[in-house]
């Protein structure tokens, strides 16, 4: 379970190799474990309370989150070479959620009110996080093109996404706390 290899703070990053593990590529790497697992315990907290529809929406993103890591790495290999697990489809799927989903307001939400809901606006501040690091992780390292604009697509509709279900489900429940200025 241990290597000793980043006793010294360094790590193996995709798209740049062996750096510090402050570099921005590492930080996106991290962003998508703590989204990936965010995503997760939103799913087990649906899952608890009986919103089998929402937790198989929350496990599909999930899994989605992490095959964004996967593409992230295959990025570093030459293009014959790589495996993708995720396009433009997928976008459009997210999508095709959000409309079905139905949510319609003006206004700002406070997150919270039901623990359901709470834990959907946590895995969407965590997914948000997710994209601003990747993005600082291209720029970093000057990668572009359709497999990265995908990558950041999939990542941005997914907060689109996770903060409508948040909506859904507390609007459901009874918890959606609108706030004016």
């Amino acid at each position: 379970m241990y290597t000793r290899s980043g006793d010294t703070g360094s790590t193996i990053a995709p798209l740049v190799g062996r750096v510090s593990k402050s570099h921005p590529c590492v930080e996106a790497v991290g962003a998508l474990d703590e989204a990936e697992s965010s995503l997760g315990l939103a799913e087990a907290v649906a899952r608890e309370r009986g919103e089998d529809r929402v937790a198989d929406m929350l496990s599909w993103l999930q899994e989605l989150v992490f095959r964004v890591g996967f593409q992230l790495w295959e990025l570093m290999k030459p293009e014959r070479h790589r495996r993708r697990c995720i396009g433009p489809e997928v976008v459009e799927k997210i999508e095709k959620l959000i409309d079905e989903l139905n949510v319609e307001f003006r206004g700002f939400t406070l997150h919270g009110g039901d623990v359901v809901s709470a834990s959907i606006g946590l895995a969407r501040a965590a997914v948000r996080r997710a994209e601003r690091r990747l993005v600082a992780c291209l720029e970093e390292v000057g990668v572009g093109g359709e497999e990265a604009k995908t990558l950041l697509s999939v990542l941005n509709r997914m907060s689109d996404l996770l903060y409508a279900l948040e909506v859904s489900v507390a609007r459901e429940r009874g918890g959606l706390r609108l706030v004016e200025c």
